[in-house]
């Protein structure tokens, strides 16, 4: 793969991740207000992408970014309560 295809997939892989970030703040925002949020269907697409990036990019890769994707671990409990929603 070349540097520019790794970057690419670099930048889609961190996108993935903040949409889907954003989409479980938004979930666990409506429960608190006592919304029944509706699994969305393209949240299982989402999560496929991210792992077929995840795996194309590397562990070095992955580990590179890691500076530049700022994800908390509260961000990563809400993906993970996201990623259950999905079934």
């Amino acid at each position: 793969m070349t540097e520019e295809a790794t970057r690419a997939r670099s930048k889609e892989s961190t996108d993935q991740v903040r949409k889907l970030v954003e989409r479980a703040k938004g979930v666990l925002m409506m429960r608190e207000a006592g919304f029944d949020a509706a699994p969305d269907p393209l949240v299982r697409d989402k999560f496929q992408e991210l792992r077929y990036l995840e795996k194309s990019i590397g562990k070095t890769g992955l580990r590179a970014l890691h500076p530049f994707v700022h994800t908390s671990t509260r961000d990563l409990w809400q993906l993970t309560v996201l990623d259950g929603e999905r079934g």
